[in-house]
């Protein structure tokens, strides 16, 4: 049996961080898109046959991303499944058509949380909308807008981007936008 032994502890945080995303950026699945550096999980290089990202705002508290880890002894995987839901407010033609092709095809999402930092899902073989739905709810002040889950698994957890492919990729982020 294989010995693969931690490295360090960890000592109290500091208050000084909150929950929540900002944004997230949607970039169509192409393989090995992504460094990852595997002595620290730090996602370092963005391809450059990636040309565009598309960012998505976000706001409130509907907006949630979740890594579960598992770990198999009978089968001797360790995997993670990186599940990211969120709310896109109020409809309109353009985001269902948007809503659609993520339905359909692959993509890597990266979030950016409230504390300013970057995270890439579906690394191993990029993220899928599991789930959406579209709705108006019955009173005027329900929410009328999409509900997308997207689902990866991954090896590793999400990595955080370094600076330089942060950098990389605000670059490269998509001026076509929707403006419901």
């Amino acid at each position: 049996m294989a010995n693969c032994p931690i490295t360090a502890g960890r000592g109290l945080a500091c208050n000084d961080s909150i929950g929540g995303l900002d944004a997230f950026f949607a970039i169509p699945y192409v393989k090995d898109a992504f460094t990852i550096d595997e002595s620290t999980l730090e996602v370092t290089a963005i391809d450059a046959s990636i040309t565009e990202a598309f960012k998505y705002e976000l706001r409130a508290d509907a907006n949630v991303m979740v890594s579960d880890g598992v770990s198999d002894e009978n089968t001797g995987v360790s995997l993670f499944t990186e599940t990211l839901t969120v709310l896109l407010k109020k409809q309109d033609n353009l985001t269902s058509y948007e809503v659609n092709k993520f339905q359909q095809g692959l993509h890597y999402i990266i979030t950016q949380s409230k504390n300013g930092d970057y995270q890439l899902l579906g690394s191993l073989d990029g993220a899928r909308v599991t789930a959406s739905n579209i709705t108006t709810g019955g009173a005027r002040s329900d929410a009328q807008g999409y509900n997308l889950t997207f689902t990866s698994f991954s090896k590793i957890p999400p990595p955080f981007l370094d600076e330089t492919t942060v950098t990389a990729l605000l670059a490269i982020e998509s001026t076509n936008v929707i403006n419901p």
